[in-house]
């Protein structure tokens, strides 16, 4: 994990990047910016093009014909799946019994290697695409590569099984372009016609990669672009976020910003997928009526999947629309959602309340909040810098005194300067100075000017004036 600046009680502290002079004047916790630094911060930044790759995720609509052919050709590429996994354990207990200089295990390119062999064999899997036909080697790559990396971390190992099903088809790294939609329709050898309906205009020209999946009774095609993404305009604006957990009842949002905006996602409505359960618990398992209630199950959790999804593209866009400079805390969903049930001989305590908290934070989705930002910033031009969260909840956001223990009622009282705000504002202009630290930290202050030549990708400038004067922040972009 990288390292991480001490905090320090310097001048750049006190400083509130974004924060509006209207903000300070009306807002009820004005007496929170010191007067010394009261002027606004200056942003200055070029516009630039960068060259991204862009995923447009379409609907596709089949003949009865070509449901068939693609459902026999994931079940072929299913065996084809399995008998990578079965090469791969067999070969590893067999090379497990050599001295380990001499072990020698399969890798992709090996697998790949045998993939003509088993098309002149297999006239059936000659028919696919040979791009199609690797699909199944480069997931089974994944999945070792994720049990290895679990493995030497310590962590549950988890080894690859076998499947029952395959519902995803990578078409990547040919040699051969793929073909271009014409007139919303689009194939590929040995598969059937797929007639596609875009909800936004696709790219000219052929895309660079695609990924057909089959969910549930439907299918989507993902085409894959190389696009140019012209930089958003400067708005002058820096914000830190704090990520919390939802709660009517105690006034918490999901995510609070450090000018004390509070930005809440709906509350999911489970009461009609709570009811789909409960018919299918109830009906008779192997029966054609089980079958058709579990089909609208999986269509409600997928309605509800999908409105989870754009509602996270909402609050995402409009962070990087209003924002040139974003700081988030670093957080591992992972480990704070661990079990609290203990063990025989040491059983946890509070373990209902712990499994309720974890359903919470896993329904926030930080992680795919952060990767949209990630990459949304990337394409507009922002700066997105996460920083380590650790003792941002506990220090004071205007003299820095650290003051450990909870904090009742959802307000942070510092004990060293009496200062009072909101706990999660607090915690918010906290990661924001982190941020700026860390970038004053990374970048030299008085790096050279670059001319005409646009600035690399992502270039951030920290200038610090005299303690008297307010932090000029120069995002160069």
């Amino acid at each position: 994990m990288p390292s991480f600046p001490r905090r320090r009680e310097s001048r750049i502290l006190p400083a509130y990047a974004g924060i509006s002079s209207a903000f300070r004047d009306n807002c009820p916790l004005r007496g929170l910016f010191p007067p010394a630094y009261d002027g606004e911060t200056i942003l200055a930044r070029r516009r630039y093009i960068v060259q991204a790759t862009a995923t447009y995720k379409v609907r596709a609509h089949l003949s009865k014909e070509g449901y068939r052919r693609l459902d026999d050709a994931l079940g072929l590429l299913c065996e084809v799946y399995n008998a990578a996994l079965d090469e791969r354990r067999y070969v590893g207990k067999r090379e497990r019994r050599k001295p380990e200089r001499e072990r020698r295990y399969p890798t992709y390119n090996d697998q790949t290697k045998q993939m003509p062999a088993m098309r002149r064999e297999f006239p059936e899997l000659g028919a696919l695409s040979a791009v199609a036909c690797r699909s199944p080697l480069k997931h089974v790559d994944y999945a070792m590569a994720g049990f290895l990396r679990r493995l030497k971390a310590g962590e549950k190992p988890g080894f690859p099984r076998f499947r029952s099903r395959y519902n995803t088809i990578d078409l990547t790294n040919g040699k051969q372009a793929l073909a271009e939609p014409v007139n919303n329709r689009w194939t590929c050898k040995g598969l059937p016609e797929f007639r596609i309906r875009p909800s936004r205009t696709l790219p000219e020209g052929k895309p660079t990669a695609a990924r057909i999946t089959r969910s549930g009774r439907r299918v989507f095609v993902c085409f894959v672009y190389k696009v140019e993404k012209t930089a958003l305009p400067p708005t002058g604006c820096a914000v830190g976020l704090d990520m919390g957990v939802a709660n009517e009842e105690t006034g918490a949002a999901t995510i609070t910003t450090s000018d004390a905006e509070q930005i809440s996602r709906e509350p999911r409505d489970d009461r009609r997928r709570k009811r789909l359960q409960r018919a299918v618990s109830r009906a008779k398992k192997g029966s054609a009526n089980r079958r058709k209630k579990v089909r609208r199950l999986a269509r409600e959790s997928e309605r509800l999947a999908v409105r989870e999804h754009n509602e996270a593209h909402r609050i995402t866009s409009d962070l990087i629309q209003r924002r040139d400079f974003i700081a988030v805390e670093r957080l591992q969903p992972a480990k704070m959602t661990r079990s609290a049930k203990g063990t025989k001989e040491e059983p946890g305590k509070n373990v209902a309340a712990k499994s309720g908290l974890n359903r919470e934070i896993l329904r926030q989705a930080w992680g795919k909040l952060h990767a949209m930002l990630s990459y949304k910033a990337e394409w507009a031009g922002r700066r997105f810098v996460p920083v380590n969260p650790a003792y941002t909840s506990q220090d004071c956001s205007r003299c820095g005194h650290r003051n450990p223990g909870k904090t009742p009622n959802r307000v942070y009282h510092c004990r060293a300067c009496g200062h009072r705000l909101n706990r999660d504002v607090n915690a918010a202009i906290n990661i924001l100075r982190s941020a700026l630290a860390a970038e004053q930290g990374r970048c030299a202050p008085d790096a050279p000017e670059n001319g005409d030549k646009p600035p690399p990708q992502g270039a951030v400038r920290v200038e610090i004036t005299e303690a008297a004067k307010p932090v000029q922040l120069a995002l160069a972009f």
